[in-house]
């Protein structure tokens, strides 16, 4: 309606998101596998009982897959399953649901157009390798709550052109940079070209030995850069 340009990028990529039940104690940790077709994690959610551990699995993969494995048999699916996340979570002891969603990505060229400002999903997605779109939104919540208490304080009306454009360029390269990062990322895996693949074998590896640079990451991505 109000005709904000819009990037748009489709991949061909689907994801399924499975809720399941193991065996094995996650301790609050998320894993992350990183396939030449497409990234796996594991999310831990809250134990519902004794020795009972509820984790959620979110596999992207090409289309054609994840639509196959989205209509076999929950034995099957578990089996496929074990083969690839058995050592992280144990045995899964019960699928509770299997979704699977098309995988795209948008960010609008600007995050208001007339009195209206855009956060969440209205104003970018981004590609789930990095588990970051919910974060985004988070903050884009923290950033339009700063700008309006900011500008309750001066006397300022919320709506007016200066208090959007402040929401907008405290938000928007944050969004910006992740699409860009998580696209770029997502190619660099999806390739398998023997130098693509030693670059990017040498970087992880230079990443885990170093400290910093591990920080560096994970503060960017809970937003503390």
């Amino acid at each position: 309606m109000l005709q904000t340009p819009v990037y748009k990028k489709h991949y061909d990529q689907k994801a399924i998101v499975i809720n399941l039940e193991h065996s094995k104690n996650h301790f609050s940790t998320a894993f992350e596998l990183f396939y030449n077709t497409g990234p796996l994690a594991i999310l831990p959610m809250k134990k519902i009982k004794k020795n009972k551990f509820l984790s959620s699995v979110i596999w992207s993969h090409n289309s054609d897959f994840i639509k196959g494995i989205s209509q076999i048999n929950k034995d099957l699916l578990k089996e496929l399953l074990e083969e690839n996340i058995n050592s992280f979570i144990g045995e899964i002891t019960k699928i509770n649901s299997v979704q699977s969603f098309d995988l795209s990505a948008h960010i609008n060229k600007k995050f208001y157009e007339n009195r209206v400002v855009y956060l969440g999903d209205a104003a970018h997605s981004i590609h789930p390798i990095a588990g970051q779109g919910w974060n985004i939104g988070i903050r884009d919540i923290k950033n339009l709550l700063e700008v309006l208490k900011k500008n309750l304080r001066l006397g300022l009306e919320l709506g007016s052109i200066t208090c959007c454009k402040e929401y907008n360029d405290k938000t928007f390269y944050d969004a910006f940079t992740l699409f860009q990062l998580t696209d770029k990322l997502n190619g660099v895996f999806l390739n398998d070209k023997f130098l693509i693949n030693r670059f990017r074998s040498t970087g992880f590896k230079i990443i885990n030995k170093n400290l910093p640079i591990k920080n560096y990451i994970s503060n960017f991505a809970m937003g503390f850069n």
